[in-house]
C-alpha cells in the first residue's frame, strides 16, 4: 500500500517548508519505494537505532538527546522529556545486549536532567531552546529517567530529584484523579487523557520507594482515564490542541502504553481489560502490510492516509506485553506486523548520519506528525518494541 497523503504534501509547499535535500526522500516516499531490509535480522535494526540514538546525544547538549534531525535545518536542541524515558531504554539496551557504552550514556542523561529541574520540583517541557515552563507529562517522563537511574546507579541525587518531581506532580493533581494545571507550554487541552503514563512513572517510584500516596495518586488518574474510555475502547480528551476531532496514533498510544503497565504493576485486571480493549480495536484497524494510520476520531475513522510511525512503534510494544499477560496470538501477529513494517522503512545503508538508523516521524516523511524529520523518541520505542521482540524471541527458543 503506498502511503502518498498528496494534502499533506500541499501543506508543506504551501508552507514553503521544502528545502531541496528533503526532496530524494520525499520522492522515494511518494513512490512508496522502502528499503529492502527483508534479509536483515533484528540486531542489525537494533545496532542502528542505538547508534542513531548515540549521534543524536552526540549532537544534543551536555548529555541530552536533540529532539529530532530534520532534513532542512539538521539537528534540533536537546529534549529533556524524550531524554528521560530513553534513560531506562538504554539501561536495558546494557542489561540485554551487554551494551555498557548505553549505561554510561544512560547515567550522562540522567545527571544532565537533575541540572534542568525547576525550584517548583518541575521540569520544563519542550526543548531547551524555549523559556522553561512546567509541564506535568515531562515531569511525568523525566522522572522515569530518573527513578531508573535510581535503581541502577544507587545516587541519592537522583532519588532526590525524583522525589522532588513527583511531589510536584501530587500537588497539580485535582481531587479527581487528573492533571488540569501546568500541562505543557506547547499543548493547550484542558486535560489530557495520556497522562495514564505519568500515573505509570508514579508507581514505579511507588515500588521503588514504598511511599503510599504516590499509589494512591497514581490509582487515583487510572480511575479517571477509565472513565474516560467509551464502549468502542476509544478515550476522549486525548488531545494536544483543542479543537482537534480525532485522536494521534501517539497519544492513543500513550494510553495504551500507561494501561498495560499499570495493570501489570497493580495486577488490576479491570485496568487490563481496558487496555486489551485498545489493543483489540487497533488490531482490527491494522492494514494488511502491518500499518497503522495517524489519527482516529470517536467513531474510530482515520483522519489522515499517512502513518505516525512513532506511535506504531508504540503500539507494537504494547501488544507485545499484553501477549505476555493474555497469551493471543493475535497480539503477537500484529506486532510482529508492525515492527516488520518498520523495519522496511529504516535507512540502513545511508550516508547521512541523521537518516541512518533513525525513525521518521510519519510516512510518508511529508505527512504531518513530525514532517521532514526524524524524531529521537520515535527511535527510542522502536528500539524497546524491539528488545522486547528479542527478548520473547528467547524464552520462546528456551520452551523449545
Amino acid at each position: 500500500m503506498f502511503y502518498r497523503d498528496l494534502r499533506s504534501l500541499a501543506i508543506l509547499i504551501a508552507k514553503g517548508n521544502l528545502s531541496r535535500r528533503s526532496l530524494p526522500y520525499i520522492w522515494v516516499d511518494l513512490l512508496g519505494r522502502n528499503s529492502d531490509n527483508s534479509s536483515v535480522g533484528t540486531e542489525a535494526h537494533i545496532d542502528a537505532t542505538i547508534r542513531w540514538i548515540c549521534t543524536a546525544q552526540d549532537r544534543g547538549r551536555g548529555g541530552g538527546i536533540s529532539a529530532r534531525y530534520h532534513l532542512t535545518s539538521g539537528w534540533a536542541s536537546s529534549y529533556p522529556e524524550t531524554t528521560g524515558y530513553t534513560v531506562p531504554t538504554f539501561i536495558e539496551c546494557a542489561h540485554v545486549l551487554g551494551r555498557r557504552d548505553c549505561l554510561k550514556r544512560a547515567k550522562e542523561m540522567a545527571e544532565w536532567l537533575v541540572t534542568l529541574q525547576l525550584s517548583s520540583g518541575a521540569f520544563p517541557g519542550g526543548t531547551v531552546d524555549i523559556e522553561p515552563s512546567p509541564s506535568v507529562f515531562n515531569t511525568g517522563q523525566i522522572l522515569q529517567g530518573l527513578v531508573a537511574a535510581y535503581q541502577e546507579f544507587g545516587h541519592r541525587s537522583h532519588l532526590l530529584s525524583a522525589l522532588r518531581a513527583a511531589d510536584w506532580l501530587l500537588q497539580m493533581q485535582d481531587e479527581d484523579g487528573a492533571w488540569r494545571r501546568e500541562l505543557s507550554p506547547i499543548t493547550n487541552t484542558p486535560v489530557q487523557t495520556f497522562n495514564v503514563r505519568t500515573a505509570w512513572v508514579l508507581l514505579q517510584l511507588w515500588q521503588c520507594t514504598d511511599q503510599p500516596s504516590y499509589r494512591d495518586a497514581a490509582l487515583a488518574n487510572i480511575r479517571w482515564t477509565l472513565q474516560q474510555q467509551l464502549p468502542n475502547g476509544w478515550f476522549e480528551n486525548n488531545f494536544f490542541y483543542t479543537g482537534e476531532r480525532a485522536s494521534s496514533l501517539h497519544t492513543i498510544a500513550y494510553v495504551f502504553e500507561g494501561l498495560i503497565n499499570c495493570g501489570v504493576l497493580l495486577n488490576d485486571g479491570r485496568t487490563i481489560d481496558a487496555a486489551v480493549k485498545l489493543g483489540e480495536v487497533l488490531h482490527s484497524l491494522q492494514k494488511p502490510d502491518g500499518a497503522l494510520l495517524a489519527a482516529y476520531n470517536h467513531q474510530w475513522r482515520a483522519q489522515y492516509s499517512f502513518v505516525c510511525l512513532t506511535g506504531l512503534a508504540q503500539v507494537a510494544k504494547a501488544w507485545l506485553q499484553i501477549y505476555m499477560v493474555q497469551p493471543d496470538h493475535a497480539f503477537l501477529r500484529s506486532a510482529s506486523q508492525a515492527l516488520n513494517f518498520l523495519k522496511r522503512i529504516q535507512y540502513l545503508d545511508c550516508e547521512d548520519e541523521g537518516i541512518l538508523g533513525g525513525i521518521k516521524g510519519s510516512l510518508p516523511v511529508y505527512g504531518l506528525y513530525e514532517p521532514l524529520a526524524f524524531p529521537n523518541w520515535a527511535a527510542k520505542f522502536f528500539l524497546d518494541a524491539l528488545l522486547l521482540e528479542i527478548a520473547l524471541d528467547q524464552i520462546d527458543a528456551e520452551k523449545k
